[in-house]
């Protein structure tokens, strides 16, 4: 019966017990969940680097070996590259999902930026390096976004 449930609910507060804060709860009563409880994943982070990294390297690859020269296509293919990982991230993680998608994404970059020997670039034509580092960063960080929106969407409307 629901009289029972808030019945002892009521008398688990009136007691001393607090059944919010508690790890563990009293079985049948309802645990509040809280959305303030969310910390940085460092494993969705680390995993998200790594295939942020791995995809990013062979679509520039495959980019290179096809004859693609032109800095928007590679913008756009790095970019690409970035929103998969970084919609998994928003979509999957309970952590902070945008924090761990843009730091996966600075470290995935930086580290293709040393694999690529982006020095020479960013002394003969700067623009395109911001082009070719800010797009991927900016669709990780918004594809995490969108993620996390469905998420939450999903949650929702499975009465949680």
């Amino acid at each position: 019966m629901a009289g029972n449930a808030a019945n002892s609910w009521e008398t688990a507060r009136w007691c001393g017990r607090d059944l919010e804060g508690s790890a563990w709860p009293v079985k049948g009563l309802p645990v509040a969940v809280s959305d303030n409880d969310r910390s940085f994943s460092v494993g969705w982070m680390l995993g998200g680097m790594v295939w942020m990294f791995a995809s990013h390297l062979f679509g520039s690859s495959l980019a290179v070996s096809t004859g693609v020269t032109s800095v928007w296509w590679m913008a756009a293919i790095g970019g690409a590259t970035f929103a998969v990982p970084g919609f998994v991230i928003g979509w999957k993680s309970d952590g902070e999902p945008r924090y761990e998608a843009g730091l996966a994404a600075v470290i995935a970059i930086a580290f293709a930026a040393g694999a690529r020997g982006l020095a020479v670039l960013a002394i003969d034509e700067p623009g395109a390096l911001v082009v070719s580092l800010a797009a991927p960063f900016a669709i990780a960080v918004a594809a995490a976004w969108l993620g996390e929106r469905l998420q939450h969407r999903a949650t929702a409307g499975d009465g949680g």
